[in-house]
């Protein structure tokens, strides 16, 4: 038992060490370098069967057809095509396929549906999911994700509310296609932020009306509630020195 217990023990933190060094060897190769260029986009989310009000996402019951966006320094990098009635969407970096490109009907520019930024550890991107309704967006939910936190490969984001999750891949700009992604899966908690509201950018065109008027609505709410503070704060002390007076008229008068 003793001599098994030997020969065991080293043996099992041989593997340990190799796993380790693997590991961080993988990880070494596919952190992204300060002040290169790189491609995301959105590989799958999958949402909650019910919207965030708890009710169905459709009138008619139907799935959500969902949408995705990607925001970087606080504009729209990626608008991904919409994916109809379905929990999950998966979306590629391509418009099209491969054979249209080929039989001369779309340039390589066209293929592409990526977004790209330049990697900087104190920047961000924000991916958010939309159900497409007719002039407007019902939010399903969004995360803010620090680059420093993103691998080159599958990154996958788990939440805890309508959005469970979203994947993004991330490849050099340069990478000619998929074959030079990592066939690497990043599980990403570090750096990450649930958004509760989607960025004002990212909107519908009637949804950017409503909140602007809503926040109009609200500033002069509150201008007038402070006019109204301001007006009995004078009106208080006015009060205050009229009784004062009277007072010290009084005592003169005595």
């Amino acid at each position: 038992m003793k001599k098994t217990l030997l020969i065991l023990v080293p043996s099992l933190l041989i593997c340990g060490i190799v796993i380790a060094f693997k590991s961080f060897s993988e990880d070494s190769d596919c952190v992204l370098e300060t002040g290169k260029s790189y491609e995301v986009w959105l590989k799958e989310a999958e949402v909650s069967a019910f919207d965030r009000s708890g009710e169905s996402w459709d009138t008619d019951g139907s799935a959500p057809d969902l949408r995705g966006m990607i925001s970087w320094q606080d504009q729209v990098v990626l608008q991904t095509v919409e994916a109809s009635d379905g929990l999950i969407a998966r979306w590629s970096d391509t418009a099209i396929s491969a054979s249209q490109a080929i039989q001369g009907e779309a340039d390589t520019q066209s293929l592409q549906r990526v977004g790209r930024f330049r990697m900087d550890a104190e920047s961000s991107v924000e991916t958010c999911i939309f159900d497409n309704d007719l002039g407007s967006h019902s939010y399903a939910g969004g995360f803010r994700i620090s680059l420093s936190s993103l691998r080159l490969g599958d990154n996958y984001i788990s939440g805890a509310g309508t959005l469970k999750s979203v994947t993004l891949c991330v490849r050099e700009a340069d990478a000619a296609g998929n074959d030079n992604v990592p066939k690497v899966a990043w599980v990403l908690t570090d750096g990450v932020q649930e958004l509760n509201e989607p960025p004002f950018r990212m909107l519908s065109g009637a949804d950017k009306l409503f909140t602007a008027a809503e926040n109009t609505i609200d500033q002069t709410a509150n201008r007038i509630s402070d006019e109204i503070q301001e007006l009995g704060d004078t009106l208080s002390e006015k009060l205050e020195k009229n009784i004062q007076d009277t007072i010290n008229n009084l005592k003169k008068s005595e």
